[in-house]
């Protein structure tokens, strides 16, 4: 009976100090970084984006670049804002395999493209090639919905899908073809991520 007793208190105290130990551990900040594939409707089409980012409690921030495809190069900046629906270290440790989170995506991608000079004669329009190629930037914000999944040991799979706004696009005569409402340079519409990611800590 002694036994059982002492087996019994030591039990209960080895879960009231685990239990101690990961509501400390909810305080620490952890490191990571990722890369994702990106599309959204502004008009750049698909891009690659390398992140780092800090988490801490249920918050996350990453800040990185995008390699624009289109352009093969990097020309572009990536930020996200995210809050998890679930304890973070929950998920760190492997009690939970998954964890939801909404998020909050800001992004800067700028094309450089061909301007033709129109000009009008005889009133028909004359398309003139540019003497110089034109910059064209394009600011995103996007309320996103996305899920962090776990695959092993440190690395997990992460991806969310967003609506929001943008100002400008690359192309100024044909609209984007992506779903939304869409302007001469700004419009309404959709993105979504897909990508791998590994935690330092």
């Amino acid at each position: 009976m002694k036994r059982i007793i002492i087996l019994v208190m030591v039990a209960a105290i080895n879960l009231t100090v685990k239990a101690q130990y990961s509501r400390e551990k909810e305080h620490y900040s952890h490191y990571g970084m990722n890369i994702s594939k990106i599309y959204s409707g502004s008009g750049h089409g698909y891009g690659i984006t390398i992140n780092t980012n800090i988490q801490k409690a249920r918050k996350s921030l990453e800040v990185g670049a995008i390699y624009q495809t289109s352009e093969d190069k990097i020309a572009g900046a990536d930020i996200r804002y995210k809050i998890f629906f679930g304890r973070f270290n929950d998920f760190l440790n492997g009690d939970k395999l998954f964890n939801p989170f909404l998020q909050y995506n800001l992004i800067y991608r700028k094309a450089t493209v061909d301007a033709p000079v129109i000009v009008i004669k005889n009133k028909a329009a004359i398309e003139l090639s540019a003497p110089t190629p034109a910059v064209i930037s394009t600011i995103e914000h996007y309320v996103s919905l996305g899920i962090q999944l776990k695959i092993y040991n440190r690395f997990y799979f992460d991806s969310s899908f967003g609506l929001g706004l943008y100002i400008g696009y690359i192309d100024k005569i044909n609209k984007p073809a992506a779903i939304g409402i869409h302007r001469d340079n700004h419009g309404f519409t959709t993105s979504y991520k897909l990508g791998i990611g590994y935690r330092f800590n």
